[in-house]
């Protein structure tokens, strides 16, 4: 597992950030819940209910995606070969 990012309250950024973030706590949680050797059932239980949580919030970042505003920011750029 790599270094865990702590994140505070007071945090700035946009909604797709904070989702990531989320996405990201979420994911190292589920892989401690997950890692090799022994769980309890209840370990088991909150590791399938943090796999429904991250399925549900993949979906919602999917669904809210829009390539658009990506294409437009990367069409005012400067084209090297022309200047």
């Amino acid at each position: 597992m790599g270094d865990v990012k702590l994140y505070s309250m007071d945090d700035v950024g946009t909604r797709a950030e904070h989702l990531l973030e989320l996405h990201d706590i979420w994911g190292s949680c589920y892989a401690i819940l997950t890692a090799q050797g022994w769980h309890s059932a209840q370990e088991k239980e909150k590791a399938r209910k943090i796999q429904i949580a991250m399925d549900m919030l993949t979906n919602y970042l999917e669904i809210g995606y829009s390539d658009t505003s990506y294409a437009r920011e990367i069409n005012k750029l400067e084209n090297p070969d022309t200047t």
